[in-house]
């Protein structure tokens, strides 16, 4: 990370970001390439195209690490000179679905405090539940 960032800060065209929170960078983004990120999670929130860089060639159908990749395409070391290409070609709208069903699943419905609050009050009651021994 700091090799990348000593090699390229001076260049006028690349900013390093640091220290920021992502919630607001990925408002604004229209896609997201990443090749393995909890960011990606992050990103789903916002339902929008996924492109996952599988630098390692790791089977994303047999390797359970990768099952954020179902939310995009991914992409291939030899294909990563065509990144280009491939988001202009690939449709995404088919994946819609999976990545809402995804983040709800990991996320939850949204509740609100209120909610929230009480099914912790209830889950930490600990009367009858744990008798003293």
């Amino acid at each position: 990370y700091y090799h990348i960032i000593g090699k390229y800060e001076e260049k006028p065209n690349i900013l390093f970001i640091k220290d920021f929170p992502s919630f607001p960078l990925l408002a604004h983004a229209d896609i997201l390439i990443t090749d393995l990120s909890a960011i990606s999670y992050d990103f789903l929130g916002f339902n929008r195209p996924m492109f996952f860089l599988n630098k390692h060639k790791r089977s994303s159908k047999n390797d359970r690490g990768l099952f954020i990749y179902r939310c995009g395409t991914e992409v291939m070391p030899e294909n990563f000179d065509k990144i280009f290409n491939i988001i202009a070609k690939t449709p995404q709208d088919h994946l819609r679905d999976i990545r809402n069903d995804i983040y709800l699943y990991t996320f939850g419905v949204e509740k609100p405090f209120s909610v929230i609050r009480q099914e912790i009050l209830a889950a930490t009651e600990t009367e009858d539940k744990y008798p003293q021994r």
